[in-house]
């Protein structure tokens, strides 16, 4: 496993705290997995937006009881805004998208202030 952390500078070079995304995700996302005889429902809601996907049952050897999330966490720097990308995970071997989290400044802090659901078969 490799784990990194975000460090922000200002101009004085001081750190910005940043606030964790995986805490927001989690603090603001809903999940649930339920699995009926051979088909596996995935339901997520996110700032009033819901999503949902039916797997079969066989696509993994075994499902979590809610979506996992953060194994994978990327940052990228888009029209000089930080955003973190957080997986979602239904199973062991099944990722369904991500979560992008965009951050807004709080006095001298970056806050969670939108996330978005991208499932993993749209579009970049």
């Amino acid at each position: 496993m490799h784990a990194e952390e975000i460090h922000i500078l200002d101009a004085t070079l001081n750190e910005i705290r940043i606030e964790n995304p995986v805490s927001c995700v989690e603090k603001q996302v809903t999940s649930r997995i339920v699995i009926n005889n051979d088909k596996v429902s995935v339901n997520l809601e996110v700032q009033d937006l819901k999503s949902e996907k039916v797997y079969s049952r066989s696509e993994s050897g075994s499902w979590n009881q809610n979506i996992g999330f953060g194994s994978i966490l990327k940052y990228e720097i888009n029209d000089k805004k930080i955003i973190a990308y957080v997986s979602a995970q239904a199973s062991p071997s099944t990722f369904i998208g991500e979560l992008v989290v965009s951050y807004i400044s709080s006095g001298p802090n970056l806050k969670c202030s939108q996330i978005k659901f991208r499932a993993s078969d749209e579009p970049k």
